[in-house]
């Protein structure tokens, strides 16, 4: 059998824009809690669906004030707040292209291009603009790096520029203005764009991927109806709302009630008996966690509906620990491109059925095969890359072209493909250590080494010895108060690979292993694995002299 997989779809599409679901959302159920933020544990605040609506109306007031016209991109790069969800819909209201940012040091010259308003909150992101644009009063930005921008507009008063615009105080204009005025909104299809999304990067250069209202209000269906989530659910979900799967899709499609708030007081390790107490308090029946938390959360008393993790490998142990709280767990796989690609539900009647590895099986409507390097389907159970073709697909890039041959998007992902079309992730074609005409997956490495019980996170990395030959290292992070032993974990590599050598003769036990506080992490969030390579090359090079 060929490795191709199609699941037929069971549910009607939706052709709806996200404003007039919002709309629709707010008058049905005005008063209903639709976004919950916390940003510590005295700090917790809320908005009702009407007033979200309300105030994502008059953001798109003023902006139609200041000129925005349809099909103009907003670069929106702001911290998780009460009123984040709201910006953003004002200006896909106004018929702007959202285009979510999580900026840092390299990204700049790719996240302002071909932007028209800018909107920033924090300091360092102002200076950034400043070093390479000039605001004058009213906001009005030149810049010869970034000749589209035209306007320049604050989240925060204690960081805006002394000329840039502000928020609250155009919020405020619009209170004193005739309420007919500017709200002849222009029309928008389901098939306009309505956000961008940009991928991590970890090629160094991160992509800018165009979703439309089509795909938002679709692509989770194929996920949500499966599952039954419905508007009684709450979910907690501890990422960025910039981030893929930090933003409230189901919000919109299922009108659940979304928590979340600062991710760096939600993700504290430190902050698990806090953390367990809002979702008591929130009433959560949906968990979204990172994998490390899952082993900790036995002895909790506390249930929820589902537990998901996308984006991170699981082991068996890992769902067996998070199925001490949740009736289910739901592994899933997805990209910034598709959205959802993969899932599979997991209960303690099944768990028995996990394989390291597992990406999920293709979720309603999406297809999905593997290839081998000439673009044949390959038989099943063979090694290929993924490719994945579904009716919410991004069309494309900002930044480059876009070549799809009959549809497919391909993927950096290499996997096996079951009789029962599970996916099973065996590595990254950017991600491999080469042994002569060979080349093997540095994941297979890490999910063993992450075994130990003294390592909370592994990352294996490639190391050119003086023959240009490749050597494998651990660069491993420990528990907190855990010390690495390279011979301790030398040995327990060697006692729990099953595969120590590919061939007798190709050694894949590391022959090094580097301690690290701390990874350097992508925008996103995810380890940046190319700057953690970059550091153990230069620590292995000082200890040799």
């Amino acid at each position: 059998m060929k490795s191709y997989f199609h699941n037929p779809r069971d549910f009607t599409f939706v052709y709806e824009t996200l404003p007039d679901r919002m709309k629709k959302l707010a008058q049905e159920k005005p008063n209903k809690v639709a976004v919950v933020m916390y940003y510590s544990e005295r700090d917790r605040f809320q908005i009702t669906r009407k007033e979200l609506y309300d105030k994502a109306v008059k953001f798109a007031r003023a902006l139609m004030k200041l000129g925005l016209k349809k099909g103009e991109r907003v670069a929106f790069c702001a911290s998780n707040s009460i009123n984040w969800l709201a910006y953003d819909l004002g200006i896909i209201i106004a018929g702007g292209i959202s285009v979510h940012l999580l900026m840092g040091e390299y990204d700049i010259k790719f996240a302002l291009a071909g932007c028209s308003f800018v909107v920033l909150e924090k300091s360092e992101h102002w200076d950034d603009l400043l070093a390479v644009a000039e605001i004058a009063p009213g906001g009005l930005i030149t810049s010869e790096s970034f000749p589209s921008l035209k306007l320049g507009m604050s989240v925060s008063a204690s960081t805006r520029p002394g000329e840039a615009l502000l928020i609250s105080e155009l919020l405020d204009e619009v209170d004193k203005m005739d309420s007919k005025k500017y709200t002849n909104f222009p029309f928008v299809d389901p098939e306009d764009f309505v956000f961008t999304k940009q991928t991590s990067g970890t090629t160094g250069i991160p992509k800018r991927v165009k979703h439309t209202h089509f795909n938002v209000m679709n692509c989770p269906q194929s996920y949500g109806e499966m599952d039954a989530f419905t508007d009684s659910d709450v979910r907690f979900n501890s990422r960025h709302m910039a981030y893929t799967v930090g933003y409230p899709f189901d919000l919109f499609t299922t009108g659940l009630t979304h928590v979340s708030g600062c991710p760096t007081f939600l993700n504290d390790y430190d902050n698990l008996d806090y953390l367990v107490k809002i979702w008591r308090q929130e009433g959560c029946t949906i968990l979204d966690l990172p994998p490390n938390k899952f082993s900790d959360l036995r002895g909790f008393d506390c249930r929820v509906k589902t537990i998901d993790s996308t984006g991170d490998l699981l082991t068996k142990e890992m769902i067996d620990g998070s199925l001490s709280i949740a009736e289910t767990m739901i592994v899933a796989y997805s990209s910034v491109e598709a959205l959802n690609i993969c899932h599979r539900v997991f209960k303690r009647s099944n768990l028995h059925e996990h394989i390291d590895g597992m990406l999920g099986r293709p979720s309603q409507g999406v297809e999905v095969k593997i290839v081998d390097e000439f673009g044949a389907v390959v038989e099943q159970g063979m090694a290929g890359v993924v490719y994945v073709r579904c009716p919410w697909m991004s069309t494309g890039y900002w930044d480059i072209g876009t070549v799809r041959p009959h549809g497919w998007l391909e993927t950096s992902d290499v996997a096996i493909m079951l009789p029962e079309g599970d996916l099973i992730l065996k590595g990254k074609t950017t991600e491999f250590i080469l042994r002569g005409e060979l080349k093997l997956l540095t994941q297979f490495v890490e999910s063993y080494v992450d075994r130990h019980q003294d390592v909370n996170k592994t990352v294996a990395v490639n190391i050119p010895d003086a023959n240009g030959k490749d050597n494998l290292c651990c660069c491993v992070q420990t528990y907190p108060g855990q010390k690495l032993e390279d011979e301790a974990l030398l040995d327990f590599c060697m006692a729990n690979m099953h595969d120590k050598y590919v061939f007798e003769w190709l050694p894949v036990i590391p022959k090094y292993f580097l301690e690290f506080e701390e990874f350097p992490e992508l925008l996103t969030g995810k380890i940046d694995k190319m700057k953690t390579r970059e550091i153990a090359i230069e620590r292995l090079k000082a200890t040799k002299k």
